[in-house]
C-alpha cells in the first residue's frame, strides 16, 4: 500500500512541473518600455527612432493594443511596451504589446528654470505644469510659445496637474489663401510666398463648410518644419478654415 501511494504522489509531481515551469516562465517576462520618433509605417511593423539605440523596427499584429486618442502617424512619439525581447539583426526588432501617443498642446505660461519645468495652457486639462527632460531647459522656451508636448500618457491629478514632456515641440503659424487642392495637400498663398500644406492621418481640420474651396482663408499650425522645395513643403497639425471663398 505504501508503495501504491508513493507511485502515486511521484507521478503527480511530474504531472505539476510543466504547469509549475509555465508559471515560472510567464512570471520571468519583465514588461520593457521603448520610446522613439516614429519614421517608417508597414502594415506589420514600424521603424522607432530611439535616443540608446537608433533605429529599431517594431513589429506588430492584431493583438497588439493602439492608443486611440488620435490616428497612429509618422513624426509621433510613441511609447512601446514589449516583453523584454529584442533581436541581435540591423536593426534589432521587438514585439509591441502596447502602443501610446500622447500629447498636449498649450502655450506657455512661465517657465521656471530651477524646477526646469514649463506651464501650459491647455483647451482640455486647463494649467499643466510640464517637467522637462534633462537634455531639455526652461531657457529654450519663453512665455506665449505654442508647443506641443508629448508624453508617456500618465498625469499626476495634482493642481495643477503634471506631465513629464519627453518631446517638445514649439508650433509655428502661416496664414494664407487657397490657391489649389489637391489629393492629400492644398497650396495656399501668404502675401506672395506659397506653401504646400500636406495632411497627415493625424491632422486635424475645421472649417464651417463640408467641402474646402480654392479662395478660402485659412490658418495652418505646424511644428517648423519645411522643406526647401518651391513651393517649401509643410505637414498640417491643424488646418483652420477662416473665411468661405465667395466662389460658388
Amino acid at each position: 500500500m505504501k508503495k501504491l501511494l508513493s507511485l502515486i504522489l511521484a507521478l503527480l509531481m511530474i504531472a505539476a512541473v510543466p504547469a509549475f515551469a509555465e508559471e515560472t516562465e510567464a512570471a520571468e517576462i519583465e514588461y520593457q518600455t521603448l520610446e522613439g520618433i516614429v519614421t517608417e509605417i508597414t502594415e506589420t511593423y514600424f521603424i522607432l527612432d530611439t535616443i540608446d539605440l537608433g533605429e529599431v523596427q517594431v513589429n506588430f499584429d492584431s493583438e497588439t493594443h493602439f492608443s486611440e486618442e488620435l490616428p497612429f502617424a509618422c513624426g509621433q512619439y510613441a511609447f512601446v511596451t514589449y516583453g523584454g525581447m529584442m533581436t541581435r539583426s540591423l536593426p534589432p526588432q521587438i514585439y509591441a504589446m502596447n502602443v501610446t501617443v500622447s500629447r498636449l498642446m498649450g502655450e506657455v505660461l512661465s517657465t521656471d528654470e530651477p524646477s526646469n519645468t514649463i506651464m501650459i495652457m491647455t483647451q482640455l486639462h486647463g494649467e499643466v505644469l510640464v517637467h522637462l527632460m534633462e537634455t531639455d531647459s526652461a531657457l529654450n522656451y519663453a512665455e506665449g510659445d505654442l508647443v506641443m508636448v508629448y508624453n508617456s500618457g500618465a498625469m499626476a491629478m495634482s493642481l495643477p496637474p503634471q506631465v513629464g514632456g519627453s518631446l517638445i515641440m514649439k508650433m509655428y503659424t502661416v496664414s494664407g489663401v487657397v490657391t489649389e487642392i489637391g489629393e492629400d495637400y492644398v497650396v495656399i498663398d501668404e502675401n506672395g510666398a506659397l506653401y504646400q500644406v500636406v495632411f497627415a492621418p493625424d491632422t486635424t481640420v475645421t472649417m464651417p463648410s463640408t467641402e474646402m474651396q480654392v479662395g478660402d482663408s485659412v490658418s495652418v499650425l505646424f511644428n517648423g518644419m519645411m522643406s526647401r522645395s518651391i513651393p517649401a513643403q509643410i505637414t498640417a497639425i491643424e488646418l483652420t478654415v477662416n473665411t468661405v471663398s465667395s466662389e460658388e
